[in-house]
């Protein structure tokens, strides 16, 4: 069986919709909504929820604090039963039999699964792929996310947990503390979650902008250097750090020196312009 946990800001439009595509699973026999200092009727609806379905447990910080998602995580995580657990945020969706399709697919001693999704704007779905390769995914920042994936919860605990001080990225950090420990991932090819795009959500807001944008560089340079440390930085893998890494610089210059092969970026993007032309 599977535990599912719920981070819940003012989530009050959105909440039953998500919770009610989790109670959809027959696998997940416990969930946990951990309110996360909201200001709306969210807390009201989640004590609601938890009178309907007797597997919803209502979690809260103390004093009703707002400590981030990565916190409500952890705590939601201390509470669960479950070696495998669904990280949902209250406004996306799992498809019908995301976590029966992805058990079949998931290999018990791995950290955790990699599950395509959808990506929803404006009604209109694209479809999100992964890399195979799970460091190339972690330097290319596509490897699933926090709902398509599927994780290991003991393992989480044993690195201590999601780390809580990061302003984006989250689930990339997640990633790469487990893949440190345990490299080994499992992979399900069908998109079984919906990730919704909404601008008034935490991730898509203008608050701390140039720190986001500044931490795609730390992180992706954290990766490389695990990587070269381990003579595990392979031609692939440079391609993916250097690519993605110019892509980031095009919209954006941290206030320190990153390192990237400018030539081989250059000649990536015109070759790919060139192929865009002939079709």
């Amino acid at each position: 069986m599977v535990s599912a946990i719920v981070p819940v800001f003012n989530a009050e439009k959105t909440l039953v919709k998500s919770v009610e595509s989790v109670l959809l699973q027959p696998e997940i026999d416990e969930i946990f909504l951990v309110d996360d200092g909201s200001k709306d009727k969210s807390l009201e609806l989640c004590h609601h929820l938890a009178s309907k379905y007797p597997i919803i447990n209502v979690l809260q910080h103390p004093d009703g604090k707002n400590k981030g998602a990565p916190a409500s995580r952890n705590l939601g995580l201390s509470q669960c039963k479950n070696k495998w657990v669904q990280f949902q945020d209250a406004d996306d969706e799992l498809l019908p039999d995301k976590i029966k399709k992805q058990l079949e697919c998931l290999d018990e001693e791995s950290s955790f699964l990699v599950g395509s999704f959808f990506f929803q704007k404006e009604g209109k779905r694209e479809f999100q792929n992964y890399l195979t390769d799970p460091w190339s995914g972690l330097l290319g920042i596509k490897l699933g996310n926090s709902i398509s994936n599927l994780y290991n919860g003991d393992l989480i605990k044993q690195i201590g947990g999601w780390r809580e001080n990061l302003p984006n990225m989250q689930e990339y950090h997640l990633m790469f503390d487990l893949m440190k420990v345990n490299p080994k991932v499992s992979f399900c090819a069908e998109p079984l979650a919906v990730m919704i795009f909404r601008k008034t959500s935490i991730t898509h807001t203008d608050k701390n902008r140039k720190i986001k944008q500044n931490n795609y560089f730390t992180y992706r340079r954290k990766v490389r250097e695990y990587l070269e440390s381990i003579g595990e930085f392979s031609l692939i893998r440079r391609h993916y750090y250097h690519i993605s890494t110019g892509n980031n610089l095009s919209y954006h210059k941290p206030p320190f020196e990153v390192e990237i092969n400018k030539l081989y970026y250059n000649l990536y993007k015109k070759v790919k312009g060139l192929k865009s032309v002939l079709g």
